[in-house]
């Protein structure tokens, strides 16, 4: 990303959301133990990725 002149700010925010990311299986609203995830593509939520760029720029 650094190559494509990406903020350094927003790199290191990328960075930190895979570091230590995890996540749990919701099945018919039971919700299983969270487990580390260590490969793969994370799916989240436009908004929260949209509230963690807009705290990082715009405070």
């Amino acid at each position: 990303m650094r190559g494509f002149n990406i903020d350094e700010r927003l790199v290191q925010v990328i960075q930190e959301l895979y570091l230590n990311a995890s996540g749990a299986v919701l099945f018919n609203v039971q919700q299983g133990d969270f487990f580390r995830t260590a490969v793969g593509v994370r799916l989240a939520c436009w908004y929260d990725f949209k509230y963690v760029v807009d705290q990082t720029y715009f405070g």
